[in-house]
């Protein structure tokens, strides 16, 4: 499988194998956000549980990894995008509860 997987994706590969720790937490983390906004924008996914517990988690990783790099702008940012999400989950949880 792996030999398939490389034939297929050899500069993705090479892309991931060549990165640190932060670089790789940062990248699933910007992903993560990047998938739900994507997903939102195409209505493939509702601003709901799963829309603020991606943006929530992405958020969360790519804080950690500006964290690990010294970067604190945005350390900020990010640990201010994740209270944002975490705030919207809540509101959506307590919304479901009620209904």
């Amino acid at each position: 499988m792996h030999a398939i997987a490389w034939t297929i994706f050899p500069g993705v590969f090479r892309y991931f194998c060549g990165m640190q720790y932060n670089d790789i937490i940062g990248t699933i983390g910007v992903g993560l956000i990047l998938v739900a906004y994507f997903c939102n924008t195409f209505n493939l996914l509702k601003e709901g549980k799963s829309f603020f517990v991606l943006n929530a988690a992405g958020a969360a990783l790519a804080c950690y990894a500006s964290w690990l790099i010294d970067y604190w702008p945005f350390v900020v940012l990010e640990a201010v995008w994740c209270v944002v999400s975490v705030v919207g989950l809540t509101r959506v949880g307590r919304k479901v509860g009620i209904e």
